[in-house]
């Protein structure tokens, strides 16, 4: 793992890139389990299941050791510089971070979301595939979710501890439900129109909704924790306002993707909010001055009007509904900003003038 900085903005960005991916992308209406009889169902697919998404890149790679060559120009905090003890624990605490959230999106407990998704896939296709194989055990997942001694509060390391045990029994029931459907699809004597499908389908739906909750008190703990090392770690940093700004911009890409994923219609009100949120956001972060090199300024500027390209697709899905075809451009849009991010984090990382 690279020096500090390493561990900073991709602690926002890859919350957000990964659930907008998994909540936007083909993510359309819940179908009603009720839509076509299940007499037509049909044997599993032995096509190879949804592979969990795959992490991207350090959103921020600005390596420590090479922070003094960003810019001539420092900036000025009205605050004085954490010391080695505070910084220390700052960079504990995002290397906690990042490794947790990596588990979340790419491991055991990313399975809700594929699961989910796939379960009412089948009511639309009457194909189940099949549930995607882990590397590594789910007892080391789980373990990878809790804090080290003393890093966190007590109260925050209890908070913790019981959204990590009410997430692990979600997953249980979901991967014990989806054993059954894949049992019950397979089994081509059983003649119940459906019944029994419906039944494991709304279970596995009850069980996800469970799961999602403790996810979201988990990264609400750990998101804060972090938020603040993330500022000890940037302070006097010549590019502290574009960083941060980065960051809250993909926490409402995240945000954007929770309202999206709900059931019903959409909370129109809330999603106006975010829109808002991000037309605000993004022009604060395009402000003068920047006080990075001309290279790396272009490479941000490029990030931003990305990211003005999911606020248009934002509107349009407002103005005419969120149908699949949108939701596909707005994966694309925030999978491009990611991208073009991360472009301009290399160049900070490097020092070099990307021109």
């Amino acid at each position: 793992m690279p020096g500090r900085f390493c561990q900073l903005t991709c602690l926002t960005g890859q919350i957000a890139t990964c659930l907008l991916l998994c909540c936007l992308a083909g993510c359309g209406d819940t179908p009603e389990a009720s839509k076509t009889p299940e007499t037509v169902k049909q044997a599993e697919r032995t096509g190879e299941a949804e592979q969990p998404t795959q992490t991207a890149p350090p959103l921020i790679q600005v390596i420590q050791e090479k922070n003094t060559a960003i810019s001539p120009t420092p900036s000025v905090s009205s605050t004085p510089a954490p010391d080695a003890a505070a910084l220390a624990r700052a960079d504990a605490v995002l290397a906690f971070h990042n490794r947790a959230v990596q588990v979340l999106d790419t491991g055991w407990f990313s399975l809700p979301d594929i699961l989910y998704r796939q379960i009412n896939a089948y009511f639309e296709t009457w194909q189940l595939l099949p549930r995607p194989r882990m590397q590594e055990a789910r007892a080391t997942a789980r373990a990878a979710l809790i804090p080290p001694t003393a890093l966190f509060s007590q109260e925050d390391t209890a908070q913790l501890d019981k959204a990590v045990e009410r997430m692990d029994k979600a997953l249980g029931s979901i991967l014990a439900d989806y054993r059954a459907m894949s049992r019950y699809v397979a089994d081509s004597r059983i003649r119940d129109d459906g019944a029994r499908g419906r039944s494991l389908a709304a279970s596995i739906r009850k069980d996800y909704a469970v799961f999602m909750a403790a996810r979201e008190q988990w990264l609400e703990v750990v998101g804060a924790q972090a938020r603040v090392a993330e500022s000890l770690v940037l302070h006097g940093h010549p590019l502290h306002r574009q960083i941060t700004g980065a960051a809250q911009i993909f926490t409402l890409f995240d945000r954007a993707a929770r309202l999206l994923q709900q059931e019903d219609r959409p909370d129109r009100a809330a999603l106006l909010g975010v829109r808002d949120e991000l037309a605000t956001g993004l022009a604060l972060c395009g402000k003068p001055p920047f006080q990075g090199r001309p290279g790396q300024e272009r490479l941000y500027r490029l990030f931003l009007a990305e990211a003005r390209q999911f606020v248009a697709l934002l509107e349009d899905g407002l103005r005419e509904g969120f149908y699949d075809v949108v939701r596909a451009a707005l994966n694309t849009a925030q999978r491009k900003s990611r991208l073009a991010y991360n472009a301009f984090a290399a160049a900070v990382a490097e020092g070099q003038d990307s021109r």
